[in-house]
């Protein structure tokens, strides 16, 4: 079980940040009060003996538990993809006909002590807009973790941070793309077009963002790779994060491990600190 919980619960995820309360934490963390809701709601049984599920069409909550006092939550469901199936070709163009796949899909929530909340979506293939996924999650999830409790967690600190420090950085990352916006609605935006490209060690590029920024400008979203490095704790190829406009999110668009996972999560807790 562990296995299977490594290979699908880390990557390829989008990943939105709450937090709460501690009162309101205690009480969600509870583990007797956790058992009570899922005996109401008849899957008690998740928290003795994980459910392993190829496909369902409907959302299922398949995994209940407790890692280092946080509570996770895992839940699949499916979605319906289009995929290319033919081209016809005709004297007066083509046609391209495609097929509905069923694919399945892993969604994870993890709640802290702190009181920081992981909302882990799976990443869609031809769409960046998660609001209705946040949105159905949150409601199956309403018994155990409801939304009211929460506000989102800002990660604009990480990005500053990363940002006024690129250099002292620069052996655990790499900078390839990064947006500085300021409230007049302007913008400016340096991107490295090289495969090894870090957007942080050009001057010319990066003194024109520091002076957009430097007045009332703020970073508004970076994309970057964290470096692999001889330590076992840190990832052992290049991973791929970016941190977008919205406050409180960060994305893993490849495959990682579990491990590796944990590292990016840590550094961007960090970075924000």
């Amino acid at each position: 079980m562990d296995l299977l919980r490594h290979a699908e619960e880390s990557g390829r995820q989008h990943v939105f940040l709450y937090e709460s309360k501690p009162d309101l934490v205690k009480a969600m963390l509870d583990q007797a009060a956790v058992m009570q809701k899922l005996a109401v709601t008849g899957i008690a049984h998740v928290a003795a003996a994980p459910l392993i599920v190829a496909e369902t069409p409907v959302p299922q909550i398949v995994d209940v538990r407790w890692e280092n006092k946080a509570l996770l939550v895992k839940i699949v469901a499916q979605r319906i993809v289009p995929k290319l199936d033919e081209t016809i070709h005709s004297a007066d163009g083509f046609n391209r006909n495609y097929k509905l796949v069923p694919h399945r899909v892993v969604h994870l929530f993890r709640l802290h002590p702190n009181g920081i909340l992981e909302l882990r979506v799976a990443s869609h293939s031809t769409s960046t807009r998660y609001t209705e996924d946040i949105s159905r999650l949150f409601a199956m999830l309403d018994f155990l973790l409801p939304l009211g409790n929460f506000k989102p967690y800002s990660l604009r600190k990480a990005k500053e941070y990363i940002w006024k420090n690129k250099e002292n950085l620069g052996d655990r990352l790499r900078v390839v793309d990064s947006m500085m916006k300021n409230d007049d609605g302007y913008a400016l935006r340096g991107i490295a077009t090289s495969d090894d490209g870090n957007v942080g060690t050009d001057p010319a590029t990066t003194q024109s963002l520091d002076l957009f920024r430097g007045k009332d400008g703020y970073c508004d979203s970076l994309n970057l790779y964290f470096l692999p490095h001889g330590d076992p704790a840190f990832p052992t190829k290049e991973i791929h994060v970016i941190l977008p406009s919205v406050i409180n999110e960060f994305a893993v668009p490849g495959r990682c491990s579990h491990v590796e996972f944990e590292h990016i999560f840590n550094e961007i807790r960090a970075f924000n600190a």
